[in-house]
């Protein structure tokens, strides 16, 4: 989490996200002047699979953009909004764009 944190842009806010009702998110990511905020889920498989609980947490962000970073070979897309990110590209990716 540290390495995704230290790879965002300056002025970006950072936020665990959980409700009652189990949604949950790994960090939420507001960036400075840019809406809908970015949604992280971190995991150590490279055939990641995401919880019935995040997708439930970004229909409660509202439109926000998914990113799943794990050690995957290659980006590749995982659902409507949401990419899967190797840890290896995280140096090199514009999370500021996304």
């Amino acid at each position: 989490m540290e390495q995704v944190i230290g790879a965002l842009p300056r002025g970006c806010e950072c936020f665990f996200y959980r409700t009652h009702a189990g949604a949950e998110v790994d960090l939420v990511v507001e960036r400075p002047g840019r809406r809908p905020p970015l949604a992280i889920e971190i995991k150590a498989s490279a055939a990641p699979k995401v919880s019935r609980g995040f997708w439930s947490a970004l229909q409660d962000l509202e439109g926000a953009r998914g990113l799943v970073i794990c050690p995957a070979i290659e980006s590749y897309p995982l659902g409507l909004n949401v990419d899967v990110l190797p840890i290896r590209s995280l140096a090199t990716a514009d999370l500021a764009s996304l």
